[in-house]
């Protein structure tokens, strides 16, 4: 086949005997380079063109892959390459410029996007170097909480999980078996609990839930129940829940899709499947602000988890 005798006559010209061995190495060589050229999140490019300054700028690939330019251009970034990436930019500046073949996109910064959560002080999303440890990623989020008896660290990317015994990584510092940051990646720091069994072995079906809630972790996936029940699993929203942002979060066709719902819509989400992800995100009101605008539906909330409790 014309793949085939491709190969066999690159490993030929190289002094190669066209062994399988080579082949592999081969493809393996050409994987390789294509993985570190791909565009990730977090990476900071810097667009430039002689013809038009309202161009220039620096601009970096959000944690969903989404690259915004000026003039509202936004390019999903998934699976590109550097290559990839300026043709795709040169293409959609061609409507805005005469001469979009001019304009110029350099990589300025290889920071990675990822996403900590879980018993840690300040959970959020930072910008962290490829190398970097999980020491230096627990780090940026305010290192574990205090007494707060955290042992497992699981890193989500796309399908992809990671389960590392925090015990172990602190007292044997085992870097060999830690993934390299690809950028986009989901990090639970967790407790060990009465499902810690279950963390470890990914046939058991769970819904993660993290956030503002009394009880982050992850609990037994249950069909046709919705967030509500599970925020009410994880001990209910904290004080400074923001109920009006409840975003669920899943991987189809190894990417992130999220949606942002109000407590109420909870009855009106689409099902939830194994393997969902439900955050409570915070209100950054003042607190009168807070007990003013949502203290009528913190008090709806809670009547409603009341109910919920008697029914479980």
């Amino acid at each position: 086949p014309p793949g085939i005798q491709s190969l066999d006559s690159e490993a030929t010209a190289k002094g190669g005997n066209g062994s399988p061995n080579e082949f592999d190495q081969h493809r393996d060589n050409k994987n390789q380079i294509k993985e570190e050229n791909r565009v990730r999140p977090g990476f900071l490019y810097e667009v430039s063109n002689i013809n038009d300054p309202g161009l220039n700028g620096k601009y970096r690939v959000d944690f969903d892959g989404k690259l915004t330019l000026a003039y509202g251009v936004s390019i999903d970034t998934t699976g590109m390459s550097e290559s990839d990436l300026k043709a795709k930019v040169i293409e959609s500046f061609k409507p805005f410029l005469k001469s979009a073949e001019s304009t110029h996109v350099n990589l300025s910064q290889k920071k990675l996007w990822i996403d900590v959560r879980g018993l840690v002080n300040k959970a959020g999303r930072y910008l962290i170097d490829p190398s970097a440890s999980i020491d230096e990623a627990l780090n940026l989020a305010g290192s574990l909480m205090a007494n707060s008896q955290a042992e497992y660290l699981k890193i989500q990317s796309n399908n992809n999980v990671v389960i590392i015994n925090l015990n172990d990584y602190f007292n044997n510092g085992n870097i060999n078996e830690l993934p390299r940051w690809q950028g986009g990646e989901i990090l639970f720091v967790q407790r060990k609990s009465d499902i810690a069994t279950s963390l470890l072995d990914n046939a058991h079906p769970m819904i993660q839930v993290f956030g503002e809630v009394k009880s982050p972790g992850e609990f037994p996936f249950r069909r046709d129940s919705d967030f509500l029940y599970y925020i009410t699993k994880a001990g209910g929203p904290s004080a400074v829940a923001n109920l009006s942002k409840i975003e669920v979060v899943r991987w189809e066709n190894n990417k992130r899709v999220s949606q942002t719902y109000d407590w109420d819509q909870s009855r009106d989400l689409t099902q939830l499947e194994s393997g969902d992800l439900i955050i409570v995100h915070a209100i950054k009101q003042t607190p009168v602000e807070r007990a003013i605008q949502s203290g009528a539906g913190v008090a709806a909330m809670l009547s409603a988890i009341g109910i919920l409790i008697i029914a479980l």
